[in-house]
């Protein structure tokens, strides 16, 4: 028969990135669109603060009630949470007694 080639494109983006495309890409920031944030105010602070005091059986609400809030700045921050599975297998020796019969006379019938 006929010997047929042929090449796929894909592979091209198989390719071991470069010294020097990796600090570009390090070098550059990243820009991706943020959500908007709404603002917090003061009194919702305190009462975020109050609920967290509630949770926990031996903290005091007298400092989350009388705290003063100088400065407050919105950021937007992100939550990463890495999930992993581990698995570990192990071999061990099972013995057992000696009841006066071998395995291949438990198969005869």
């Amino acid at each position: 028969g006929e010997i047929r080639r042929f090449s796929l494109p894909a592979i091209e983006y198989l390719r071991r990135p470069t010294l020097s495309s990796l600090r570009k890409i390090d070098d550059e920031p990243q820009k991706c669109p943020l959500p908007s944030v709404p603002e917090i105010t003061e009194n919702e602070i305190r009462e975020a603060l109050m609920q967290e005091v509630r949770t926990h059986c031996c903290y005091g609400k007298t400092a989350a009630k009388e705290f003063v809030i100088t400065e407050i700045k919105h950021s937007v921050a992100f939550h990463y949470i890495l999930e992993t599975f581990t698995e570990r297998r192990a071999t061990c020796w099972i013995e057992e007694p000696f009841t006066g019969k071998y395995l291949l006379d438990a198969f005869k019938t």
